[in-house]
């Protein structure tokens, strides 16, 4: 299994509400209320971000068959 390591910037709205960025895959972001669920969705975020960028071969491989949190 090859692992990957991103870096996360997480910031709080005035509204509360936590949002994460992937600066390293640009558009990647995900936005929830619950630290608890930040994990996860930046899991699916950069998942997606990985399947739907063929440019970025560098992060994205057929050797890589799982990202670690």
């Amino acid at each position: 299994t090859k692992t990957e390591t991103f870096t996360v910037v997480v910031e709080r709205d005035e509204a509360g509400v936590l949002i994460a960025r992937v600066p390293s895959l640009p558009g990647c972001h995900t936005y929830t209320h619950d630290w608890d669920e930040l994990p996860a969705r930046l899991k699916e975020a950069v998942e997606l971000c990985l399947a739907d960028d063929e440019d970025l071969s560098l992060y994205h491989s057929d050797a890589h068959d799982e990202l670690l949190w």
